[in-house]
């Protein structure tokens, strides 16, 4: 399974404790195999990514005013072991950003 889809079914559970439903699904928007959705409530707005020419999954936050916001964890592509270390702690993080933990 590609990264991306890992990352967006971990994600899933705070995402949908949150309200938030996918608005846009699995946008490819490079050369390079990046891929992204927005999630999103009457409230919120959430951006998951995957950066394929860095090798990196993310999610950014809506701030408003044409702003979003990268959350600071990082999932790196590499060992399975640090890439589900990375994973939980996304998911920690998008949780209490979103008020779900």
């Amino acid at each position: 399974m590609h990264e991306y889809h890992a990352i967006k079914e971990r994600l899933a559970v705070p995402l949908a404790k949150a309200g938030l439903e996918e608005v846009v699904g699995d946008t490819e928007w490079d050369v390079y195999g990046s891929v992204r959705s927005v999630f999103a409530s009457e409230a919120d707005r959430v951006l998951v990514g995957w950066d394929g020419e860095e090798g990196f999954g993310y999610v950014e936050t809506w701030e408003g005013d044409n702003q979003w916001r990268m959350l600071r964890t990082k999932v790196l592509e590499g060992t399975a072991e640090q890439f589900a270390s990375d994973l939980e702690a996304l998911a920690h993080e998008l949780s209490r950003h979103l008020g779900t933990d």
